[in-house]
């Protein structure tokens, strides 16, 4: 993406939402200075307009719409959300549907969604070593890359289709008839 200033020979990594505490963005810098030069973070802003800058391995895609969106999703090698309170993150569910691997916080909902070492890789809530030592990992195995995320790409085609959440919906609703 040439727009980002990124050089071909980088891991590219992704984070999307609003950089909030909530969402862990205030780790991201921290996480991105232990990976170095060999990485390089791309960020949206979400909802919000402006984004701190700090960091320079780290790229400001600020607001993005849909398509754009899901460029960033297939041009990234993973995707890094250092969660620490979430319902169900879209942004995990959209990064699975995209075939990518996951690194997030082991709270909240995530490990519902992802299984550490099988579709991705859960980190201890702020940890910034966890979160590197767990980049620096899948990155060196292009191919366990490549498993995880068409592990995740088969598991979002098998369980939030539409014709299954809408058997789901009905049966549910059905224990109050």
């Amino acid at each position: 993406m040439t727009k980002l200033d990124i050089e071909e020979d980088k891991t590219i990594l992704l984070f999307v939402g609003n950089p909030t505490l909530r969402k862990g963005a205030d780790l991201l810098p921290n996480i991105m200075k232990k990976l170095g030069d060999d990485y390089t973070l791309v960020m949206t802003s979400g909802l919000r307009g402006d984004v701190k800058r700090y960091g320079k391995n780290i790229r400001y895609a600020g607001k993005v719409d849909p398509d754009q969106l899901v460029n960033l999703y297939n041009f990234c090698d993973m995707f890094l959300f250092p969660t620490r309170s979430e319902g169900l993150a879209l942004t995990v569910l959209e990064a699975m549907a995209c075939g990518k691997s996951i690194i997030t916080t082991d709270c909240a909902s995530m490990p519902e969604v992802i299984r550490d070492g099988h579709n991705g890789f859960l980190c201890e809530m702020n940890n910034v070593d966890d979160y590197a030592e767990k980049v620096h990992y899948l990155a060196q195995d292009k191919n366990l890359q490549a498993a995880i995320g068409a592990r995740n790409r088969k598991e979002i085609q098998r369980t939030y289709n539409l014709q299954n959440m809408a058997k789901q919906y009905i049966d549910e609703y059905s224990k109050y008839l």
